[in-house]
């Protein structure tokens, strides 16, 4: 998890620009960022957070931790995995940072009628308007995935939204006591609070070794923690039923036992 102790000395100590931090994790856990947001203004330093955004349905959003950007990856929003994409990224920010953001802003208003509208409401970083200081150039054409995500959310509402978490949350957790009930795996960092992704030790097998036996049976069994030698990251997606995550934790304890008595 985050050192607390190391970012409040390091940001006291100054020359420190800004910190970027995950929510959740690198490895599944859900951190409480309490207090981070006032030691990093109270020394001029920006907080950014990198969230997923479906998990913010439920989970407090990087505006509630007091930060002053919110990015991300756009493709838990309805987009398909497509073989790595195209996929898209947010970036928020606070009004006053609104300058600084590369190329327009579209803004909703209402037209001469009344009914709402969308307009383009800044383009000060356009090239056509301020050559010399443009950011523009560094945009890139989305048009197709902003369209995709705006329909899945016009579909899904705030109630589909937070369904669709709760079904994620209740089929990671599923999987874990599965996997953990006899011993075949162990949490890696048991009373962490996780959202869908989670990290299992895999004691007595490489989990490469492991990710490539479950493949030769047609799962692909998440990915191996870089650094580690003994862990392996999972998640759980609202579109996995009870059946499916059942079938996977059966056949992924058989898998590491017959790693084990190779």
């Amino acid at each position: 998890m985050t050192d607390k102790d190391f970012l409040k000395k390091a940001v006291e100590e100054g020359n420190v620009a800004g910190v970027l931090l995950p929510q959740p994790n690198y490895y599944g856990i859900v951190e409480d960022f309490e207090g981070i947001a006032d030691q990093c203004h109270a020394h001029k330093t920006l907080l950014a957070i990198n969230a997923l955004p479906a998990d913010l349905a439920t989970l407090r959003s990087p505006g509630e931790w007091g930060a002053d950007i919110a990015c991300g990856d756009g493709q838990s929003l309805g987009l398909p995995l497509s073989c790595g994409g195209p996929y898209i990224g947010y970036l928020c920010c606070k009004e006053d940072l609104v300058r600084k953001m590369p190329g327009r802003l579209v803004g909703m208003t209402t037209d001469a009628e009344g009914r709402r509208a969308f307009v383009l409401t800044m383009q000060a970083r356009e090239q056509h308007i301020r050559r010399e200081k443009a950011t523009s150039n560094i945009c890139t054409a989305q048009g197709i995935m902003c369209l995709w995500i705006g329909a899945y959310l016009s579909l899904m509402g705030q109630k589909g939204l937070q369904e669709a978490a709760a079904l994620s949350y209740a089929g990671a957790h599923t999987l874990r006591d599965l996997l953990t009930a006899d011993g075949a795996f162990a949490e890696a960092f048991p009373n962490q609070p996780f959202f869908n992704e989670f990290t299992l030790k895999c004691e007595g097998v490489c989990p490469n070794q492991l990710r490539h036996a479950m493949a030769e049976k047609g799962w692909l069994a998440g990915i191996a923690a870089e650094g580690h030698k003994d862990l392996l990251i999972l998640c759980v997606t609202e579109k996995r039923s009870r059946e499916e995550i059942e079938a996977f934790a059966k056949e992924l304890i058989a898998c590491k036992k017959e790693l084990v008595n190779k």
